[in-house]
């Protein structure tokens, strides 16, 4: 037997002996889950790893190994465990269950950052037609699904899609949690994106400035999501001309990503592209 076969089987018999169970094994991953990111993607993944050896028919703990993949961006692996959630709710739950719902929000959701737009518009349709029918027009989870889908238009290059999206999204965010809400910043991060994108650099801006200031407030000045709102405002003030402004904010989101994610992270290496591009323009 190797060792890495041994120290598999000591820990889950020590996860045995201490009485945790696939449930509590999951919870233990999502107590190092912050708005949208794994504190330690590591530990999280040992206890989910645990968690489906335990039980094998446990879809939650598929879903979140999912999610920690995705921030991995391993987007197959994350895909994989995804579809295996999404078939054990089929069997479990029912096709028409809100689960499922999410399980097919998810998959777009990796689909859409592995590049495979199409599909990941797909799942997402999918899942809005859900939760229309399960949560009513203005759910919270509504909003998140047309942001979603605009993101996907978004990555396709169909803006003005995009946007239409991102506005229903942000309509519905504002009516349930007025504007102190990370999904609302999410919304107003997005759009400045998009409008950057479409050449509106001042539409973009004010987007992206009211993202960063209620992120500052709930999140706090290191968090990861900070560092992408300082990314995107670096690329605003760039497409505009403000330069100097730009290597401002890129030196910001850097910073954030060496310290909270690493110099290998897919984010970090975005963030230090940009600041390189800037030195290559002056």
């Amino acid at each position: 037997m190797s060792q890495e076969e041994n120290e598999r089987l000591a820990m889950e018999s020590k996860n045995i002996s201490q009485g945790l169970n696939a449930v509590e094994l999951t919870k233990q991953a999502l107590a190092l889950y912050d708005h949208g990111f794994y504190t330690d993607v590591a530990q999280a993944i040992e206890h989910l790893n645990n968690a489906v050896r335990l039980d094998p028919n446990y879809s939650p703990a598929y879903n979140n190994l999912g999610l920690a993949y995705k921030q991995k961006d391993d987007y197959d692996k994350a895909i994989e465990y995804y579809q295996k959630a999404l078939k054990l709710d089929f069997e479990q739950v029912g096709p028409g269950h809100t689960e499922v719902a999410i399980r097919y929000n998810n998959l777009g959701i990796a689909y859409e950052y592995k590049g495979e737009y199409d599909k990941a518009i797909e799942c997402y349709q999918k899942a809005l037609a859900m939760g229309f029918k399960q949560l009513g027009p203005e759910h919270p989870k509504i909003a998140i699904r047309f942001n979603n889908l605009g993101a996907a238009y978004g990555r396709k290059g169909d803006y003005d899609k995009a946007i239409e999206y991102y506005l229903t999204a942000l309509k519905i965010g504002l009516e349930q949690y007025g504007t102190g809400h990370v999904q609302v910043t999410t919304v107003y991060n997005n759009l400045g994106v998009a409008y950057n994108h479409k050449g509106d650099h001042f539409k973009a801006l004010v987007y992206l400035q009211k993202a960063l200031r209620i992120d500052l407030e709930l999140l706090g000045p290191e968090h990861p999501a900070v560092a992408t709102v300082y990314n995107n405002l670096g690329s605003a003030y760039s497409y505009a001309g403000d330069y100097d402004r730009a290597k401002e904010y890129y030196q910001k989101a850097l910073r954030i990503g060496l310290e909270r994610l690493g110099e290998n992270h897919p984010h970090t290496r975005i963030f230090q592209d940009n600041l390189n591009s800037m030195r290559t323009i002056q």
